[in-house]
C-alpha cells in the first residue's frame, strides 16, 4: 500500500513572512465571472486578477486570502478579492505526483529498489515511512536506476521490509524540484513548477515537510 499524507493543504496555505510582518491581504479587481478558490494562486492579466494556470512561470500577483463564488463575481459588476501580495509571504503546500518505492535491499547509506529510480536525484528528500529506518529522512547525495546514497547514514540499515517516498531533485540556487508536475496549487487540481530549467516555475522551496508531503515555498516572480 502507498503513502498517503495526513491531510493535503487547501490550495497555498499562508505561515509566516520572512521578515515577519503580519498578515496583510490587498484588495484586486477580478475577472468577472470566474470563480477564486481561497488558496489559489493568482495572476494579472489585462489589468485585472486572473487564475494562475499550469503554465504560468511570472506576472504572480500571489495567493487568494478568501475565497470568491463565480456567482458573486458577476461580469457587469466589479468585484474585488483580498489577496496575500508581500513577496516574503511563506505558503505552505502539497507535494504532487511523489515517488513511492519499497527496498529490494540496502545499508545504512543506500537505499536500494530495482528500476525505481534515475541518475539525477542528487539533492532529493527521501523519507522512510515504513520498516526499518521508519520516520528518517535525508537528502540524497547519488543515484542511479537501482539505488540512491544519502549523505547523512540511515539510523538502521536499510532491508527489504523498508519503504520510502522521495520529493524532488536539485534545482536552480538551491530549489527543490518536483519535475513538470510541480506541485498541488490549488482543490482543482492545478499544478505549478518549482524553478529549475527547462520547466522553470515561479516556486522556490524554503522547507520540507517529508512525513506530510507538503512544503514551504516563496513566489519569485511576484509582480514580475
Amino acid at each position: 500500500m502507498s503513502y498517503e499524507a495526513p491531510r493535503t493543504t487547501v490550495g497555498f496555505e499562508r505561515v509566516y513572512n520572512m521578515a515577519g510582518f503580519p498578515s496583510n491581504p490587498v484588495p484586486y479587481e477580478l475577472t468577472g465571472n470566474t470563480a477564486f478558490p481561497k488558496g489559489a494562486v493568482v495572476v494579472m492579466t489585462d489589468g485585472l486578477l486572473a487564475r494562475a494556470d499550469d503554465n504560468t512561470t511570472s506576472k504572480v500577483v500571489g495567493v487568494m486570502a478568501e475565497k470568491v463564488k463565480q456567482a458573486d463575481n458577476p461580469s457587469d459588476e466589479v468585484t474585488y478579492g483580498m489577496v496575500y501580495d508581500n513577496p516574503l509571504d511563506v505558503f505552505r503546500v502539497s507535494v504532487a505526483d511523489h515517488l513511492d518505492v519499497t527496498a529490494t535491499g540496502g545499508s545504512a547509506t543506500r537505499f536500494e529498489a530495482t528500476g525505481e529510480f534515475n541518475d539525477d536525484m542528487e539533492g532529493s528528500v527521501i523519507y522512510v515511512y515504513e520498516g526499518p529506518s521508519k520516520g528518517a529522512v535525508r537528502t540524497i547525495s547519488n543515484s542511479a536506476d537501482n539505488f540512491v546514497d544519502v549523505y547523512e547514514p540511515f539510523p538502521e540499515d536499510i532491508t527489504t521490509d523498508s519503504k520510502a517516498v522521495v520529493l524532488g531533485e536539485d534545482g536552480a540556487s538551491g530549489a527543490i524540484y518536483i519535475g513538470k508536475d510541480g506541485v498541488f496549487a490549488d482543490s482543482d487540481g492545478l499544478k505549478l513548477n518549482c524553478d529549475k530549467a527547462p520547466n522553470n516555475g515561479p516556486l522556490t522551496v524554503v522547507g520540507i515537510d517529508a512525513p506530510n508531503l507538503m512544503m514551504d515555498v516563496v513566489l519569485d516572480n511576484v509582480k514580475g
